[in-house]
């Protein structure tokens, strides 16, 4: 018989206002200086401007970093990894579609690994763990919340790098539905047919 290894986060909160137990979460994680690693289109949402509230009251030092793209390059990473470091940061929140949830991930990974990122293209080659990361989407189709994968484009050989490793893992998913509500029609069918691929695929 063949062992199967099915990896998750160590928590998954669901419901509307979950996403209000951020603060609480890090707590926990023992975070002191959270990174927001936010899609720039919630950069100035009220509710981003709530969590941060909520940091502040949990003494959570926290700033955002916000430099992201749809298919997210290895740049990107960069940048948010030298933002990380020149803060001291020792957490990450991620708010955002799949683009900044791999962010996040692989921003965590280069914080503690170095770089570059091309050294860990494909399955298993990371060596050392990230800081805990807490994953917040806000689509409901990539599911990179409660995966071990990121993909990214190396901007040097123009290839998008696919990099699994449970290290990649969310400590924590915070799946609010309500976060969700301001998508668009037409994202919102994209984002459930993206959904209803990765079932198949499973």
């Amino acid at each position: 018989m063949t062992a199967a290894r099915f990896d998750s986060p160590q928590a998954i909160l669901t419901g509307g206002g979950s996403r209000r137990e951020a603060a609480g979460l890090l707590s926990a994680l023992d975070a002191h200086h959270t990174l927001l690693v936010v899609d720039p289109y919630f950069r100035t949402a009220d509710f981003l401007m709530e969590i941060r509230a909520s940091l502040d009251r949990n003494r959570i030092a926290n700033d955002v970093f916000s430099d992201l793209q749809p298919d997210p390059t290895d740049q990107n990473v960069r940048s948010g990894t030298e933002r990380f470091r020149a803060l001291g940061a020792d957490s990450i929140l991620a708010i955002g579609g799949g683009s900044a949830l791999d962010v996040a991930k692989m921003i965590g990974v280069a914080s503690t690994n170095g770089e570059p990122l091309s050294r860990f293209q494909g399955y298993y080659r990371i060596a050392n763990p990230g800081p805990p990361v807490v994953a917040m989407p806000t689509t409901a189709g990539t599911g990179s919340e409660a995966t071990k994968v990121a993909v990214i484009t190396d901007t040097e050989r123009n290839v998008k790098m696919m990099i699994l490793d449970a290290k990649l893992m969310p400590a924590v998913a915070i799946v609010d539905y309500e976060l969700t509500m301001s998508m668009s029609k037409p994202l919102t069918a994209h984002v459930g047919v993206d959904a209803l691929t990765h079932g198949i695929e499973a």
